[in-house]
C-alpha cells in the first residue's frame, strides 16, 4: 500500500497576515546516523542548513516533491518507513512572487515527525501542515532581498456603490535625483493590493544600470514610499505628496511594510471591472 505526507506549507509574512509557501520543494529523510553527525545543526529544528549539512543528507532523502500555488503538497513515503521517524526539510529558491532568483537556494530543517496514518482509498495518509512564525520568515526574506508592501485601500465616506476592486496602486521610492518606481499593483474585492520588488529596484542612480549602490544585502535600508491611485481610466483618484516619503512613517520602510490609504468616493468612482 503507498503511504503519503501531504499538508500545506505558509508563512507570516505579517503576525497576523499569511501567505502561501508556493513553489518550494519538500525533503523527506530517512534518520540515519551517517546523516546526522555529531554537531550537525541538521538535527536540530528550524534551522537553515549549510551546502556541507545538504551534501551529508542526500543519501538519506526518501522522497521529494513540490508546493503548489496554495502551498499544498503531497509526498509519498517508501512502505518500509512506515513505522520509521522522518525529518522534514523545505527547500526554497526563492521568496513567494519574488521576481528574482539570483541568490543561492535555502533548505531549512523544520522537524523530526512520527507519523500517525490514516487509510484513505488511495493508501496511507499522515497531515503535516507547517507555517513558518513571523520572525524565521523575516531573516528568509532577509536573505532572499525579497521587500513587500501590503495595502488596502478604503472610501473615506459611505457611498452607495462603496465598490474597493480594480483600483491600480503604484508605488514610489522618493530619491535625490530621480524618485524610482517601486512596483503596482490591483486591488481585490475587498481592497487588498500586494507590491513585491526588491533592492535593486531602489538602490538606481543616474549612471544606473551601470552603476548601482552595492551595499550588503542585511544593511540595506529600505525605501521612502508615497503612493498614486489610479481608476480604470488611468486617471488619478488618489495622490500623495512625494514629501510622505521623507516622513517617520515612510522613510526606511521594513521589507514587510502594511499601508492603509484612505480614498475620497467622489474622486474614485470608476475602478476597473474584476
Amino acid at each position: 500500500m503507498d503511504c503519503y505526507i501531504e499538508g500545506n506549507l505558509s508563512a507570516s509574512l505579517f503576525p497576523d497576515i499569511l501567505e502561501a509557501a508556493s513553489e518550494v520543494e519538500v525533503l523527506l529523510y530517512a534518520l540515519e546516523p551517517n546523516c546526522y553527525p555529531k554537531g550537525s545543526k541538521s538535527s536540530k529544528e528550524l534551522s537553515i542548513l549549510t551546502e556541507k549539512e545538504v551534501r551529508q543528507k542526500k543519501d538519506c532523502l526518501i522522497g521529494s516533491g513540490f508546493t503548489d500555488g496554495e502551498g499544498n503538497y503531497s509526498v509519498k513515503v517508501p512502505y518500509e518507513y512506515i513505522d520509521k521517524a522522518i525529518s522534514v526539510d523545505f527547500k526554497l529558491l526563492k521568496a513567494p512572487r519574488q521576481k528574482s532568483t539570483k541568490h543561492k537556494p535555502i533548505q531549512v530543517n523544520v522537524r523530526t515527525l512520527k507519523p500517525i496514518w490514516r487509510t484513505k482509498d488511495y493508501g496511507k495518509v499522515y497531515k503535516y501542515n507547517y507555517s513558518f512564525p513571523f520572525e524565521f520568515w523575516y531573516r528568509i526574506r532577509t536573505l532572499f532581498d525579497a521587500w513587500t508592501i501590503y495595502g488596502r485601500i478604503n472610501l473615506t465616506t459611505n457611498p452607495i456603490n462603496k465598490r474597493l476592486s480594480g483600483y491600480k496602486v503604484i508605488a514610489m521610492d522618493v530619491d535625490w535625483i530621480k524618485d524610482d518606481f517601486l512596483g503596482e499593483a490591483m486591488t481585490d474585492l475587498k481592497g487588498n493590493f500586494r507590491i513585491d520588488y526588491d533592492s535593486s529596484d531602489f538602490k538606481v542612480t543616474f549612471l544606473s544600470p551601470l552603476i548601482n549602490i552595492e551595499t550588503p544585502i542585511r544593511a540595506i535600508p529600505g525605501p521612502g514610499v508615497y503612493f498614486k491611485v489610479l481608476d480604470e481610466n488611468d486617471t488619478e483618484v488618489y495622490v500623495e505628496d512625494r514629501k510622505m516619503g521623507h516622513s517617520d512613517t515612510r522613510k526606511n520602510i521594513h521589507r514587510s511594510y502594511f499601508v492603509k490609504l484612505e480614498l475620497n468616493p467622489l474622486f474614485a468612482s470608476n475602478p476597473r471591472k474584476m
